[in-house]
């Protein structure tokens, strides 16, 4: 299981929580959730079973890339007011 990012962001007055996170190789999905208020507004999961026969170093790799990825999106998307 990898870490998982945790980012705040302030937009139009309002404060958001995107976290995203590798849920581990027994339910392999990298999951990202916008929350305002203590409440998920939304969420996407990347599901990634397909990688588990890799070698783990790459596989390691992929879900770095995949985890960073879409949190980053996920906070563009805030930012520029269009998460929703």
């Amino acid at each position: 299981m990898l870490k998982c990012e945790n980012t705040d962001i302030e937009f139009n007055g309002r404060t958001f929580h995107v976290q995203t996170e590798d849920w581990g190789e027994e339910n392999p999905f990298v999951v990202t959730r916008i929350f305002s208020g203590g409440k998920v507004l939304t969420s996407v999961k990347t599901d990634y079973k397909s990688w588990l026969a890799l070698d783990t170093h790459v596989r390691n790799q992929k879900l770095k890339k995949v985890l960073s990825d879409q949190h980053f999106e996920f906070v563009e998307k805030i930012k520029q007011g269009l998460w929703y």
